[in-house]
């Protein structure tokens, strides 16, 4: 029996890695901010700041997720009428608590912050128990939608979770660190040390879990050879791994005060890796 190849567009575009970077930084700094702002009542500037970043950064995700959708207008039927067993409809819901309660801490903050007042710590308590669980589920939440996606056999991987968590731990830690260094914040070296475990730790998690095992079927194998050594080489050394990795571990390494070129780096290198 004779068999044919259909060629077809590949179906994975560039809003898809970059709102990767941008809802797995806003999940991650707001996780990273927590240990500052939760044992104090009194208003904080730099969480204004963050809560303002982490606002945008969602802003932009969701207009990239709307606008890789082919029909943006059923973005309101997974909200009003969801189908609870698929991570889409649960990812619109996750996505959009996410970004509201992010909205009502801002506003909350930045009240407190201009006119002075204080006794904050109960309230940010009450924002951070369903914010906190909304955070890493907005980072880690697209490896259990991949996970559905059944016909896709390289994104069956059982450490997909794990490396998407690292990705937000990273990304978060190394976003707090830049906006502490002016703001005078407690903890920048463990912040920078969190980034640093972080990247490595991420590292050994795409070499020894998602490229270093063989896959379940002959067509993930094939995939797992062409992005490690075939035509997405590039993409996964230069990309993912050096600019992505290595960059970023250096420059944190060497000071602090890199941490926006190293936030930088491995935000492009995770495009680059994810694309």
């Amino acid at each position: 029996q004779v068999g044919w190849n259909a060629q077809h567009e590949v179906p994975w575009h560039w809003p898809i890695p970059a709102y990767i970077v941008t809802k797995g930084t806003a999940g991650g700094l707001l996780l990273a901010m927590m240990p500052t702002v939760l044992g104090s009542n009194e208003p904080s500037g730099l969480m204004v700041v963050a809560l303002a970043l982490i606002t945008a950064l969602m802003a932009v995700t969701n207009g990239l997720l709307l606008y890789d959708l082919e029909r943006p207008e059923r973005f309101l039927y997974l909200l009003i009428r969801p189908q609870w067993r698929s991570w889409v409809a649960r990812a619109a819901w996750i996505l959009s608590g996410f970004t509201a309660l992010s909205v009502v801490w801002l506003v909350v903050e930045l009240t407190a912050w201009t006119a002075g007042l204080s006794a904050l710590g109960t309230l940010r308590w009450a924002l951070a128990v369903p914010l906190v669980p909304l955070a890493i589920l907005t980072g880690t939440y697209t490896a259990f939608l991949f996970a559905q996606a059944e016909g896709r056999d390289f994104w069956q991987s059982p450490v997909m979770p794990v490396h998407m968590a690292l990705q937000t731990m990273y990304l978060g830690a190394m976003a707090a660190l830049f906006l502490g260094l002016f703001a005078d914040t407690p903890q920048p070296d463990a912040l920078r040390w969190i980034a640093v475990v972080g990247l490595l730790a991420s590292a050994a998690t795409i070499l020894g879990g998602e490229f270093g095992v063989a896959r379940a079927s002959e067509l993930a194998n094939r995939a797992q050879f062409e992005i490690q050594w075939g035509i997405y080489r590039r993409h996964f050394w230069l990309g993912g791994i050096g600019l992505g990795i290595a960059v970023p571990v250096v420059l944190l390494a060497l000071s602090p005060w890199l941490a926006l070129p190293a936030l930088i780096a491995a935000g492009l290198g995770l495009f680059a890796y994810e694309y």
